[in-house]
């Protein structure tokens, strides 16, 4: 789902939606790995599924590529031309692209090898990010724990004070 994806970034790890026995039989299984486009809605907006899963008829699965084209290269490459794609859906309401549009996108194939350190390079700043944000969480929980021991009154927290310090620092 779009939803998924907005919410992941890439890897997508789909969890939104669970597929039912119906659901199954209007959906087609992923592998783990695939890079995936959204051809309806959110035209252009492309994922890798983080996990085996199952895209329904807004999306396309990009299967069977060539062994000069890295996936992950591939995917940021769609994403930094998403604007033209949505340039070239029709639709008053819901934007769609067609298979022959997506068949007509030209990519520019850099040797694998410089696709390859691109991956790297992502893979590199992921890592980053997910270092931070894990910072930022250890901090936030410090701080809360440090707040609730600064305001205590008779065993109980002073909420107003609380309320009135997070006010003051989360601006």
């Amino acid at each position: 789902m779009i939803a998924d994806i907005t919410r992941d970034n890439c890897p997508v790890y789909p969890q939104i939606d669970f597929l039912t026995e119906e659901g199954a039989k209007r959906s087609r299984p992923i592998k783990k790995g695939t890079l995936v486009m959204a051809v309806s809605g959110n035209v252009g907006l492309t994922s890798i599924a983080g996990v085996d899963c199952c895209i329904h008829d807004g999306f396309i699965a990009l299967l069977n590529l060539d062994k000069k084209l890295n996936p992950s290269f591939l995917r940021e490459y769609l994403e930094s031309i998403r604007i033209f794609n949505l340039a070239k859906s029709s639709g008053a309401i819901w934007k769609n692209l067609t298979t022959h549009e997506i068949k007509n996108i030209d990519i520019v194939v850099p040797p694998i090898e410089i696709q390859n350190r691109f991956e790297a390079i992502l893979e590199q700043i992921a890592a980053i990010k997910h270092k931070q944000q894990n910072l930022a969480n250890e901090m936030s929980a410090t701080f809360n724990s440090l707040l609730s021991e600064t305001f205590k009154e008779d065993g109980a927290p002073n909420v107003s004070e609380m309320e009135k310090l997070q006010r003051y620092t989360s601006t």
